[in-house]
Parts: structure tokens; C-alpha cells; sequence
């Protein structure tokens, strides 16, 4: 993602988002903004969606890596909830990140309803100040079944 463009903004706010929810524009735009505070290096770690695994049930794939010199303690990473993704009961993980640890973590979930593309977003919270948050996201394109089957 190179940017947000102002008719993303009007699309989340207005509700008229095309083939994705408004939800899932809205992970885009945290998604985005998450991005810029990485590289102005406001955000103590990095956050990467960087793939899914599909070996048992659906998984979403994410590294997060702690660039700061202070230990990271509780934070939270959990998929968010948008109309064709349910996140699974034990999908929240919760995790301590010492300086400069990187770590993977897999977070499964349901595909629900009928829509053929979905974003499938992971958020990331640590402290208590509203700021202390991280976005990502990955596209989801499900195969469409041929007729007579």
C-alpha cells in the first residue's frame, strides 16, 4: 500500500464501498495510517500480514517485530471482526516482546457468508493510550463455485 486516497475516505464514511464492507475499508485506512507511523518510526514495533495457511482451517500469518529499546508487555493481537470473517475463539493472542524479538504468530478463522472477497484485518493494542495500536491486512479472494456444482 502506497497511500490513502481521499475517495477511500469518502467511501468509508459514506458506506459506499463497492465489493468490500465498510469495515474492511476501514482496516484498509488503520492499515495505511499504521504504515506512515512505521516509517516516521512513531510506532515501537512493526506489524506484517505476510500470508495464510490454509494445513488446518483457515490461518492468517503475521510478524510483528518489537524496534524499540523497552519490553512490549500484553499486547494483544486479534483478527477483526468484518462481514465474511469470524474469528475463532482462541484466535486472540496475547504476547510480552522483549527488544529487537521478532515474532510469529497464526491466528485461525472461519469464512462466513456468501461474498467471494473479504479483508481479513489483524490489530495489535499495547498500553492503555489509544494511539498504542497497530493495523494490518491481507486480501482474500475466494474461489467462486461453477455452476452445476
Amino acid at each position: 500500500m502506497e497511500g490513502v486516497f481521499m475517495h477511500d475516505l469518502d467511501r468509508l464514511l459514506s458506506g459506499r464501498g463497492g465489493d468490500y464492507a465498510v469495515m474492511e475499508y476501514a482496516v484498509v485506512v488503520g492499515s495505511a495510517f499504521t504504515e506512515l507511523r512505521e516509517r516516521y518510526g512513531v510506532l515501537p514495533v512493526t506489524i506484517e500480514a505476510v500470508g495464510f495457511d490454509t494445513g488446518e482451517g483457515m490461518n492468517i500469518k503475521v510478524n510483528i517485530k518489537n524496534i524499540s529499546n523497552k519490553t512490549i508487555e500484553n499486547a494483544e493481537i486479534k483478527l477483526l471482526l468484518t462481514p465474511s470473517i469470524t474469528p475463532l475463539r482462541a484466535s486472540d493472542c496475547e504476547i510480552t516482546l522483549k527488544p529487537d524479538e521478532e515474532r510469529k504468530v497464526v491466528l485461525p478463522f472461519n469464512i462466513t457468508g456468501d461474498r467471494y472477497r473479504a479483508i481479513v484485518g489483524v490489530m495489535m493494542t499495547w498500553g492503555d493510550r489509544a494511539e498504542e495500536r497497530a493495523f494490518t491486512f491481507l486480501p482474500l479472494q475466494i474461489k467462486k463455485p461453477k455452476k452445476g456444482d
